[in-house]
């Protein structure tokens, strides 16, 4: 009887193991190939199985972003400053490649310009070569122009090396037109040299001529010997006639000297003895009036209104004594005129009589008859 039970409770337990193996599959799979399922956790949202890094691009621009919603501009300019300059120089390049592309805010101008900024001062060549590679544009331009700016700081005998090779012709004369500015302050002959290799015209003249000006004030004679120099007639004369301008500022008997002695005539003498003049009267009237008087007429009648124009504004009395020393004609009726104008202004009660004094019958019944409301 037990013998019985055993095997029926061996049977029953083979039969319960094979129902088991058939339902993970069978007695053939190894239990290796059976794979476990983890436990689930519950962590409130769906987590993706892999986090996408933002390109430096995308972590600027969004930076950007943020900075430009700050309300108080110092905070602002300085967290822009950290931006930049927390930015890898090598990395440079390839962020203001998306700037040019795309500019998605309104501080991305800025940005761009304190970061081109950065490189230049870092690594000029590697800009440089940047810049080169831009098409023509407003950004290409911005870009030329720091670069001039900036390389000439730091080094300029580099950067005018750079700048000598240069195939691109607008680009080349941004550069050109930085790098002078930057020099004219320290090196004006050197800021001089490279203005005259820009394409001639009137904005290349004015260049010249506030550089030479600039040089004038601290170097005169220097600034006078090169300007003396230059081939081209009109540029020279043009040159001399602001050189001495300037120079009667500090000495205006020898820019007086230099300007009757040089090549100058015509319109551009006029104004230069009228911005001698000018400066002249209000340091030693006597003197320049006893230079005025010894022009030829051509020349001495708006030398002379302009010196009376400026002396009776300090000394009225003064400048109608001098007037009343040079002889009638042309030139002192131009200076009665500026005279009564000057006394016009103080009330004085001679204005009638000087305006009657007028030589000249049209001229002067042109000036009285701007005068009736005051002799009604």
């Amino acid at each position: 009887m037990k013998l019985v039970l055993m095997v029926g409770l061996v049977a029953t337990t083979v039969t319960l193991v094979c129902v088991v193996l058939t339902r993970l599959g069978g007695p053939s799979d190894s239990y290796e190939s059976i794979t476990p399922v983890p436990p689930q956790v519950d962590v409130g949202f769906a987590k993706p199985q892999k986090l996408r890094v933002p390109s430096r691009q995308m972590a600027c621009q969004n930076r950007l972003a943020e900075i430009e919603l700050i309300e108080g501009l110092d905070q602002r300019n300085v967290e822009l400053d950290s931006l930049v300059t927390g930015i890898e120089l090598e990395q440079i390049g390839e962020i203001l490649n998306s700037v040019v592309r795309d500019r998605p805010n309104e501080l991305m101008p800025e940005f761009a310009v304190l970061l081109l900024r950065r490189w230049v001062e870092g690594n000029p060549v590697a800009a440089a070569a940047w810049a080169e590679q831009l098409p023509s544009g407003p950004i290409s331009a911005q870009a030329f122009e720091h670069l001039g700016i900036v390389w000439t700081d730091s080094d300029p005998s580099a950067a005018v090396r750079w700048a000598q090779g240069l195939t691109n012709g607008v680009g080349k004369e941004i550069v050109l037109r930085a790098m002078a500015g930057e020099l004219a302050r320290t090196d004006p002959l050197d800021a001089l040299r490279l203005e005259l290799q820009l394409v001639p015209g009137i904005e290349r003249d004015d260049l010249l001529t506030r550089t030479t000006e600039e040089w004038a004030a601290s170097d005169p004679s220097s600034a006078a010997a090169w300007a003396g120099q230059i081939a081209d007639s009109a540029l020279r004369d043009q040159l001399l006639s602001r050189i001495t301008v300037e120079w009667s500022e500090h000495d205006p008997v020898k820019a007086a000297t230099l300007l009757l002695n040089s090549t100058v005539s015509g319109r551009t003498q006029d104004d230069a003895v009228v911005g001698i003049v000018e400066r002249w009267v209000q340091t030693d009237p006597i003197q320049a009036a006893a230079w005025v008087a010894q022009f030829p007429e051509s020349m001495r009648g708006v030398a002379s209104q302009n010196l009376v124009a400026v002396w009776a504004r300090n000394n009225p009395e003064a400048a109608g004594t001098w007037l009343n020393t040079i002889e009638h004609g042309p030139a002192q009726d131009l200076a009665i005129v500026a005279y009564v104008s000057a006394l016009k202004s103080h009330g004085s009660p001679l204005l009638l009589t000087w305006a009657k004094s007028i030589s000249d019958v049209p001229l002067r019944q042109v000036i009285l008859a701007g005068l009736e409301p005051l002799s009604e």
